[in-house]
């Protein structure tokens, strides 16, 4: 199946290295800076001006506004709404023939449940790999928690201006922060103000109740040190 990819000149690059591994797949490049701002008005004009009778498919931004069924209509070959981010490309291909796309909801929406079973399944293999993976330079371990190049991206939440926040305030909302999925927790003081005791008080409460790294956002020494005094 011969594909052609629209985008916008920004993404343009990052599109092509996602898609670089794929022979049938050919990307067109628009005279627009941002793919969101694309509409398939647009995109119809500017590709009936094409030969296109060597494509099967049409896929463009996920985010561009308006339906592709005029793009299908301007150039006989059938358009579909691609993935919103750049990054789900390979994964919206490998499903190209097998899932019925849509002609005004983004393919990654379609398929949200296939992409999400992948990515649980390449964590897995991840993890799987920890040992391994720590002893590549780069890479290190937080407690117990793998951070560096060969594992994903984690999350800090920050409980905001934690001195001026109940121990109970504090502790519910780091409990939330990593029932909704937080790898770490850290306690934002409060800029140009000194309070070692309340920094103390903050993390040894967050320590308390969560089983993660905890951090703190402070500038000042003592402030740090009261942290570090909690553990």
């Amino acid at each position: 199946m011969k594909v052609l990819l629209v985008t916008g000149l920004l993404a343009e690059e990052m599109v092509k290295n996602y898609t670089k591994n794929y022979r049938d797949v050919e990307v067109h490049t628009l005279r627009v800076p941002v793919a969101a701002f694309l509409t398939t008005e647009y995109i119809a004009q500017e590709l009936k001006k094409l030969n296109l009778e060597n494509f099967d498919m049409i896929l463009v931004p996920g985010m561009a506004r308006g339906d592709t069924s005029v793009i299908t209509n301007a150039t006989g070959v059938p358009a579909f709404k691609g993935p919103r981010y750049a990054a789900d490309l390979p994964l919206i291909m490998e499903f190209l023939g097998v899932e019925k796309l849509s002609t005004s909801i983004p393919a990654c929406e379609i398929l949200k449940e296939n992409i999400k079973r992948r990515s649980l399944q390449e964590l897995e293999r991840i993890e799987s790999r920890r040992d391994v993976l720590l002893k590549n330079p780069g890479n290190m371990l937080l407690e117990d928690l793998a951070l560096g190049k060969d594992f994903p991206m984690r999350i800090i939440a920050e409980i905001v201006d934690a001195p001026l926040l109940s121990t109970n305030e504090i502790q519910t909302l780091a409990k939330h922060f990593v029932n909704s999925g937080a790898d770490i927790i850290d306690v934002g003081m409060i800029a140009g103000e000194c309070r070692p005791g309340d920094a103390e008080r903050a993390v040894k409460a967050v320590k308390q109740v969560v089983n993660v790294p905890v951090s703190i956002d402070t500038f000042n020494p003592k402030e740090a040190a009261g942290g570090v005094k909690a553990g």
